[in-house]
């Protein structure tokens, strides 16, 4: 709304000053651009693993979730501990 107001009363300058502290101030558009071109330099590496890393727990604990059972999630994720620990 305040953007449509800006539009139709200032556009070239409220609207321009709008923008910019939008980029600066709510999505701090410097640092978020210095971590995509540190991402952009990096290399990927795919590497197999023997079992489940702990970064992947809730992944799995969330496709435990979706699976029809009379087991309660606790017990599912015990089973999950034995059969990976």
């Amino acid at each position: 709304m305040i953007f449509n107001e800006f539009n139709d009363y200032e556009p070239d300058n409220l609207l321009q000053q709008a923008y910019e502290e939008a980029l600066e101030f709510q999505l701090e558009e410097g640092r978020m651009r210095q971590a995509l071109e540190r991402i952009a330099g990096q290399t990927i590496l795919i590497q197999e693993m023997e079992k489940p890393s702990p970064f992947c727990f809730p992944i799995m604990e969330d496709r435990l979730r979706e699976r029809m059972t009379n087991e309660s999630l606790e017990d599912r994720v015990k089973k999950m501990q034995l059969a990976f620990g």
